[in-house]
């Protein structure tokens, strides 16, 4: 799944896994980016490759840390979480999870999970 333009360049350095963890746990703070990653308390804390595509992206800045809201909505719709599920790690309610499900998200909606029970006869 597409990330935002603001964050695909930390998903392009990192992957979508580890953006998606760092977002999760850092999301919506302000943290300072040094010049160089290495030996620094950033890559302490979240790795040499955030840190390092942060360093790259914005030395000696703060930068703050998007929380992707929609992005992670969808990616989370995808990966075939459930809708309480979804609202536990978004801190959202039920009503915005599927408000922001039934949008497309940057031209595409999240395919939504389909359950089938292989004993019931299809009624069509």
């Amino acid at each position: 799944m597409r990330a935002p333009a603001h964050i695909q360049f930390l998903v392009d350095a990192v992957g979508e896994d580890a953006a998606l963890a760092f977002i999760e746990s850092t999301g919506g703070q302000r943290i300072y980016v040094p010049a160089q990653p290495l030996g620094s308390k950033l890559a302490a804390l979240y790795g040499e490759e955030i840190a390092g595509a942060l360093c790259a992206r914005w030395p000696g800045e703060k930068y703050e840390v998007p929380i992707a809201r929609r992005w992670r909505i969808q990616l989370y719709a995808v990966r075939g979480l459930t809708i309480n599920e979804i609202c536990l790690r978004t801190g959202l309610g039920k009503s915005a999870v599927y408000d922001a499900l039934s949008k497309p998200y940057l031209g595409e909606t999240a395919p939504r999970r389909v359950w089938v029970d292989e004993r019931q006869q299809s009624l069509f």
